[in-house]
């Protein structure tokens, strides 16, 4: 007879008193060592420890940053600031944003010891505005260690600032997932289809500000909870609504163009959030190219099609064939976006189907090279077709995702639970997959999501559950011990496979995480040791 996995948890408790932090002036660019130009004569490279472009195209590495030594909040003599020139292009894929960041020396920053973030910021008159009279909705705050960001500001810069500095100052946010793991300042500005034209500004003073000193610290606590039904989780755990939860094929070579029989690619639901709307997909991509890494391959690629399955408010479902092609970092052709009616060139939605229920099997038959048969869990069917001209972008080597996206901050993380997926009739390698092992199959899949700790299937016979802590949790180690004794504590764990979700952190624990799997009992806590 097997023993039972008795998880026993520690909760809160109380260290010394919180010591005061001083304020930390990250730039007053003071100097042009602040904000360098590259390449030139003094820095025919890139410098370390510079604000740089970390993504879009609204601004350009080494150009768009730079010392401006003719202005500066207060004018004091021999100080300036930073200057930066983004050119949005309105409707213009990456051209329609800009994305700054300077990475910290040092690394990983307690950012949970600091009350807030400042920074003053001025437009230059005539710059780009919003139809709503502001300069843009800016969000400032940290890049982190695992290359997400965490926000404290995010609003709209007011019309104002082109005439005095704007102040910001905001709390850091301390319930975010990510907050301990700050590692680089960043702000960004999404332009859209609102922002055109040129848009310059200069930022001056960014810091932090200092703590006082505290009662007693309150060390994080930690919870168990059930790990739910078996089969794969796909957790809405990112920290944007579109932020998309992915598995993949490992290889591209399930397209149905060509292949000499019918093909079908189908998904079954064993448990889905009660909330309407919540998407889950499988996406078709073209090209061998797509790195695994691309969890957005949908808006990224320029040709994806999609068979996209929603939720209604009453416990059905309903689900739609679209596509689009040609059309990088977008949602499809203006006009044709995929949920557009399909014009058989550019895009749009072709076909649809209802359900009675989201939970059951959904899948999509491709008779030939254009034409498909929708079926939904109650039995449903709705035919479509793709015309040849769009079907031949589906030439070749085609990766299949199966995933979710939330797309509202109500629908943030919640949990989709896949039983199986197929992928049968004239593949040379078939697949039928219910998730029986406790890893996913790397042979078979591999994981392209913006949180990739939150894609894990649930094996019942690993007795698992999840093991979740709240934050912030600065300089704690997860251990483990089979008993309460003090020099048997183990770090059997590491946290990197841990994901933020509803302002903790938390890692799914199975027995075979362990040397001795079969313990009658164990026992979790955070760790920190402090100073002499």
């Amino acid at each position: 007879m097997k023993s039972k996995l008795l998880p026993t948890l520690l909760l809160a408790s109380i260290l010394p008193s919180a010591s005061a932090t001083e304020d930390w002036i990250i730039n007053a660019f003071d100097t042009s060592a602040e904000a360098p130009q590259w390449p030139s004569e003094e820095y025919p490279s890139k410098p370390s420890n510079v604000y740089e472009r970390w993504w879009g195209d609204a601004i350009a590495d080494g150009v768009s940053c730079s010392f401006d030594p003719a202005v500066n909040l207060g004018g004091a003599a021999g100080s300036g600031s930073m200057k930066v020139s983004a050119d949005f292009q309105a409707g213009n894929g990456e051209f329609r944003q800009y994305s700054i960041v300077r990475w910290l020396p040092g690394g990983l920053f307690p950012a949970p010891e600091y009350a807030s973030i400042e920074m003053d910021i001025k437009f230059k008159a005539g710059s780009a505005k919003r139809p709503n009279g502001s300069f843009g909705y800016l969000e400032f705050g940290f890049a982190t260690t695992n290359y997400n960001t965490v926000y404290a500001f995010t609003q709209d810069i007011p019309a104002t600032a082109d005439t005095e500095w704007y102040h910001i100052s905001a709390p850091i946010p301390l319930t975010n997932v990510n907050v301990d793991k700050t590692n680089g300042i960043h702000f960004k500005m999404w332009g859209g289809d609102e922002l055109n034209g040129n848009s310059t500004f200069w930022v001056d003073n960014i810091k932090l500000i200092g703590k006082e000193a505290t009662g007693p610290e309150i060390v994080p606590s930690v919870t168990i909870l059930p790990a739910g039904a078996p089969g794969l989780k796909l957790i809405a755990a990112g920290a944007g609504i579109y932020d998309r939860q992915n598995i993949r094929t490992a290889t591209p070579a399930y397209g149905w163009v060509g292949k000499s029989q019918p093909v079908t690619y189908s998904i079954t639901i064993t448990d889905y959030p009660a909330v309407a709307d919540f998407q889950t997909h499988l996406y078709f991509v073209p090209g061998a190219d797509t790195p695994a890494t691309m969890a957005d391959p949908d808006w990224t690629r320029p040709d994806c099609a999609v068979l996209a399955i929603g939720s209604n408010a009453t416990g059905g479902g309903y689900a739609g064939m679209r596509y689009k092609v040609n059309a990088p970092s977008s949602n499809g052709v203006a006009g044709h976006e995929y949920w557009m009616a399909d014009d058989g060139v550019n895009g749009g939605n072709i076909a649809g189907v209802g359900s009675s229920t989201i939970v059951g099997k959904w899948s999509v038959t491709f008779n030939n090279d254009t034409d498909f048969v929708l079926t939904s869990p109650d039995g449903s069917t709705s035919q479509g077709s793709f015309s040849a001209v769009a079907a031949a972008e589906f030439a070749g080597e085609v990766y299949v995702y199966c995933g979710i996206v939330p797309g509202s901050e109500e629908r943030r993380n919640r949990t989709v639970t896949i039983g199986k997926i197929e992928l049968t009739g004239g593949f040379e390698t078939p697949i039928t997959e219910d998730f029986t092992l406790p890893a996913i199959d790397t042979a078979t899949w591999a994981v392209s999501a913006g949180v990739p700790g939150a894609v894990v299937p649930i094996v019942a016979s690993e007795k698992p559950f999840w093991l979740a802590w709240s934050l912030p949790a600065i300089g704690y180690t997860l251990q483990d011990s089979t008993d309460m004794a003090e020099l048997n504590w183990l770090s059997s764990l590491t946290d990197t496979a841990a994901f933020g979700m509803e302002g903790g952190r938390r890692i799914l624990i199975n027995n075979s995480m362990f040397a001795d799997p079969e313990s009658p009992k164990r026992f979790f806590r955070l760790f920190k040791q402090l100073p002499e």
